[in-house]
Parts: C-alpha cells; structure tokens; sequence
C-alpha cells in the first residue's frame, strides 16, 4: 500500500496530494487503498513546499514564480514546490514521469497506463514564464469552465483569468441561437455570480494566479448600457443621449454617444478630472470588494479609433491619459490601503506608448500586450522594427500586423515602463478554426513560446475558447508544454501527443493534415490576402484550386479514420471520433472557401447553412472539446455576403 505524508496544510497541498492518490489507484488499479494524511513520516510520499524540506528554491519570486523539485524512487520521496501552486505542478509532471498525459479535458482526453511498478524521478524545474495561461471567451457552460480550470495545471499552466465581473455573454452564446431567435430563457445576474464564484473557488484551490476583469471601466461607473440590442429608433437614441451621463462619453465628430452605441466599445473623456475620479472610485470600490483577485485589469474600450476628440484631450495621447488615469486609480487604491496589482494594456489606439506621462508607483503594475491584428503566419522570433513605426494621430491610426513592427511598438513601451510585460494572444479566438490543417499554427505557437524570451516578455495569457481541442489539443498542448519548458522540440511534443491521441499510426493523421494545409490558404481565411487592394478581402480566385482538391483528400484518408473508430483504448476512439466529425466539417469548408474566393457568394453561404446544421449536434455530442459558436463566428466573419467594398 502507498503512502502519502502531507508536510503542509494548505488547500493547494492537500489538492495535490488527493490528485495524486487518485492517479497512483488509476495507474495501479490493484494496488489497494492510498494512506493519506499529515505527518513527519518519510516512508511514501512527502508533499509539501521545498522549505518544508530544507530545500532552498533558486526563484526570484515566491509568488509570480514556479519551481518543481521531485526526488522519488519506486516507493515514494519527496514532490515538492517553492509554492503551493508549484506542488501541485509538481504531481502532474511527476504522474507525466510515469506515463500519464493529458490531451483535453474531460475523463476522455486522459491517458493513464496499466503499470506494475513506479519509475524512479529525479527532476528539479523552474519554467522560464512567470504567466502562463487563458482567459475565458467563446462560448461555454459552468460545467465547460470547471473543466477548463481543472485541465490548466495538468499541461503546466499557472493563471487563469474570466472577463468582466459576470462573463454572462460567455453562457449565453452556448444556448445554441441563431441570430435573432431567443429561447426564452434568461439566466439571472444571481446565478451568473454565483457561477463566478464557484469558477473562482477552483481556480484558488488550484493556486492558480488569477487575472480579472478587463473591458468595462469606461462603460459600467456611467450607467452606459448596451442599446444595440435595445433596437432603439433614431429618434428615441436621439432623446437617450440627451442623458447628463453621456458628458463623460468620448467626443467623436462633436457628439457625446457610444461607440456604435455598445458600451464596451465606448470610451471617456479622460481629460476630465471627475469622469477620471469616478472610474478611480469604481474601480478601488471593485478591488476592495473583489480582494480574492491578484490581477485585476484595467483595459479601454474596445474598439480602435473611438477616443475623445474634445480640446483637452487632443493634447496628448491616448496613452498619456490612460496613464493619467492609472496614476488616480493608484492613488485611490493607496487612500485605501489597497494592495492591489493592476494590469494596464498595449492595445489598439494605446499600442502607441505615452509620450509625456509616467506612472508613479510602477511597482503596482504589469503591462500586457495584445497584438490582436498580427499575422499568426509570423512570430515572435522575429526582430524588433523600430524604423517603421508610424506616428499617433487621434482616431486615424492603422494597426500594426507585421509581427516585427508590432514588436517595436511594444520595444517603445518597455522604453518607459520598466516592470514585468506579458502577451495576450488570440491562437484559440478565431486562428484554429482559419487553419484548415491544424498544424500551421502549432508551429507559430511553438515559435512564439520560444521566441518571446528575447523581447523580455514574461509569458503569455491567450484569449480563446475553453474548448479549441477540435479535431484534435495538439495546439493547445504545445502552448501549455512550450511555456513550461521552451527547450523541448517540436517533432517530441508532435510525437508525443499523436502517438497518445492516434496510436500507432500517428504519422498517416500528420501526413492527412499536412496535405490539407498545404491546400488551403491561412491569411486568405483571414482576410488577409485579397487578389489586390481594389477587391473585396475574400475575393481571390488564385487560392480557389486548392481548395477544390481538399475533399478529395477527405475521402481517400476516410478508410483510415474507420478502420481505427471503435478502438478499445478510450481516448484514442474520441480522437479518432472526432476526426470523422472534422471529416465532413473540412470537406463542406473547403467547398464554401472555393465558392467564397471565386466570388459566388451566395452559394458559399448556403454552404456555410450546411455547415451550422451538420455541426451543431456535435456541440452536445463532444462540447469538452468543440464550440459550435466559435465555429460559427468564425465561419460567419468569412461567408457572411458583404456589400462589394474594396481594401482600401
């Protein structure tokens, strides 16, 4: 019988120590019970934190920093970690040790072998990436995002973050409407905090830092409220912004309103010192209530050119008052007595750095940058362009999508602000869907994990769907295997993960969607590569051709999907199951693609109606792994019938 000896009683520990008596009885179905309790004994296992041990840990933070240390022969020893975050990493990359993987969440996406003996570990680890995690987007249920927390740690993951202070859009893209139709079912804003809640209660027991919020300070302490959907006439928007509280909305071409009238998207007017305080009140307010957050962020609207026009606040950047406002923010949270860590961001029209301003008490902040218009056909091993950065200019700026221009902004940024930088990433946003292939954009995520090291970024935070594991994690596996240890290569996580999802012949899977990539055409799905600038963004006939030849290669790698369904090793049937769904989800793709580059739009949209019908079972069928909303907004952005405008 194995033995367990917990040295310290922290939730984190004793998480740890249950996870790994449950994967010790699964690895060992005949092995008995598992001895778990707290004691000063060494005869099994000894979990505990390396100062528990006498161990000294070389990490420069205890708290933003991870380090594992595992001594263990057959019987037991000791798994340990500087944090009781690290303990936690530490059983799982132990289990990793003895033949466990994790391929997506769920009972269906592990892989536990049979064994009849414990390998003996010696392994001590400190990954390079103090942030390495997701964010909540897509669409999901309480049940998806449980399983989401559950699964980051298990690839070497230590943050989490959830948007806004209820995610509710989240929940509500799940329910499976098309546009315009409504089930009747609201869920009330109760229970969205209390989903919050739970979600909170299991990242904490996982240790895991947790970022929140975001998008919403320049909306919510206003009142601002979303009258898109409010299907509101001219002249009753017209009486709406006639309201006192627009005075704080930014001036665009001398009116006060919201941007598009959505609030998210609305800016303020930052010049002004009582629109200033009133966000730095909400805010510390927020903090104050909110004190189980480490990081909280503080973004600006979301949408680029949308910021005030007004005298004042022409006279600087966008990113001298966003500075401004940070700098009360701090100064309220002080007032207060608050300790609170603010993550401010390079995004859209604050991707140009401030010119004049500085923050005061730098120490408080992180900086996150969020290239959200890059190509994802470059990365981040690419140098710093510092030659070609073009100047601010209020509401007439053009992002940056060169992956080496996008870093000189960022180079700008890290002139004036010396504290930790991390990336916010969108590869599980709409990227894995454009990538017909899958395996394009494992590659620029295996590069960027590796390459952000030389621009002094401290990790990356992506923001997608809890549930991008269709038709298979491998992208997801490299991001959460790459930014725990940047130094193992690519063809070993290929093999590695493969072999664990397909068996035996693994390679014949790499070999299909190799052949699938190689027709079809990731910056054309994005919108990226028009025939020429005077032409719609999907108009381009010169790609047509490749996508014509991708259904015939569906069919002739169908015999080998079906030879191995129904295999008696569970997690490899799913994976095998889901690429048949992937299967006719890429033949009808391709075809729509054909359709759309050729210009016969009307008939890449009937295709794309195909595709929502033949797709939607799957979300209740396989919904750990696939969301149908993802799907279609992506498809949506590229097959929806356009007004014929040109790129310029």
């Amino acid at each position: 019988m194995f033995k367990i000896y917990l040295k310290n009683n922290d939730q984190t520990v004793t998480y740890a120590a249950q996870e790994l008596k449950k994967y010790l009885r699964m690895l060992m179905p005949r092995c008995g019970d598992v001895l778990m309790e707290y004691s000063d004994n060494t005869d099994g296992f000894c979990l505990g934190l390396m100062s528990d041990f006498g161990i000294e840990s070389k990490a420069q933070d205890g708290f933003l920093d991870d380090e594992l240390y595992i001594d263990t022969d057959e019987k037991g020893g000791i798994i340990a970690g500087n944090n009781p975050r690290s303990v936690l990493l530490a059983v799982y990359r132990y289990l990793r040790f003895q033949g466990c993987i994790w391929l997506f969440p769920g009972a269906d996406g592990e892989k536990i072998p049979a064994v009849k003996g414990l390998k003996a570990v010696k392994y001590n680890h400190r990954p390079p990436y103090r942030f390495r995690g997701q964010c909540d987007e897509g669409s999901h249920t309480l049940a998806h995002m449980l399983a989401a927390i559950e699964f980051t740690p298990k690839l070497g993951l230590n943050t989490f973050m959830m948007e806004g202070d209820l995610g509710g859009g989240y929940y509500d893209q799940g329910r499976y409407l098309e546009e315009g139709e409504s089930d009747g079912v609201e869920i009330s804003e109760t229970k969205l905090l209390q989903w919050r809640r739970q979600c909170e209660d299991e990242i904490k027991k996982r240790g895991l830092m947790y970022h929140a919020y975001g998008h919403g300070w320049t909306a919510y302490p206003f009142g601002f409220e979303n009258l898109q959907e409010k299907g509101l006439s001219a002249e009753e928007l017209e009486e709406e912004y006639k309201k006192d509280k627009y005075r704080h909305a930014a001036m665009i071409n001398s009116k006060r309103t919201l941007f598009g009238d959505f609030h998210l998207n609305t800016n303020i007017c930052m010049s002004n010192p009582e629109t200033r305080a009133i966000v730095a009140n909400y805010v510390a307010d927020y903090a104050a209530e909110q004190n189980n957050i480490d990081f909280l962020h503080i973004w600006l609207g979301d949408a680029p050119n949308s910021h005030c026009e007004c005298e004042s606040c022409v006279t600087k950047t966008a990113s001298d008052w966003y500075v401004v406002m940070l700098n009360d923010i701090d100064a309220e949270l002080e007032r207060r007595g608050l300790n609170t860590r603010i993550v401010f961001i390079s995004y859209l029209d604050t991707f140009w750095a401030p010119k004049t301003e500085r923050l005061k008490n730098p120490a408080r902040f992180k900086l996150l940058f969020a290239p959200i218009k890059r190509y994802y056909t470059k990365s981040y091993q690419d140098d710093a362009d510092l030659e070609n950065l073009t100047e601010y200019k209020v509401n007439h700026l053009v992002q940056p999508r060169n992956m080496s221009e996008s870093l000189g902004y960022l180079k700008k940024w890290q002139e004036v602000f010396k504290g930790d930088c991390y990336c916010y990433e969108y590869y599980f946003w709409r990227p894995y869907i454009m990538d017909m292939g899958s395996r394009m954009l494992s590659r620029t995520i295996y590069d960027d994990c590796r390459g952000i090291a030389k621009h002094n970024i401290q990790g990356i935070v992506e923001d997608g769907s809890q549930r991008p594991f269709f038709p298979n994690g491998f992208q997801f596996y490299v991001y959460g295997e790459t930014l725990f240890d940047p130094e193992r290569s690519f063809d070993d996580l290929e093999q590695e993960y493969y072999t664990a999802a397909y068996g035996k012949d693994w390679r014949a899977v790499r070999e299909y969607f190799d052949k699938i990539g190689a027709c079809s055409d990731f910056l054309y799905l994005s919108g990226l590569n028009p025939l020429d600038e005077t032409q719609p963004r999907f108009y381009n006939p010169k790609v047509t051709e490749g996508f014509k030849r991708i259904p015939a290669l569906v069919d002739a790698f169908l015999p080998v999907i079906e030879e191995h369904l129904g295999s008696k090793e569970r997690c490899e049937h799913v994976s095998w199951d889901l690429l048949n769904w992937h299967a006719r989800f890429i033949k009808l793709y391709s075809v729509a693609a054909a359709y759309k580059s050729a210009g016969e739009d009307e008939k890449a949209y009937e295709v794309y109606k195909q595709i929502l019908e033949v797709m939607k079972p799957l979300d209740l069928y396989r919904g750990e792994c696939f969301d149908y909303f993802s799907m279609k907004y992506t498809l949506r952005f590229i097959f929806r019938i356009r007004k014929h405008v040109t790129n310029v």
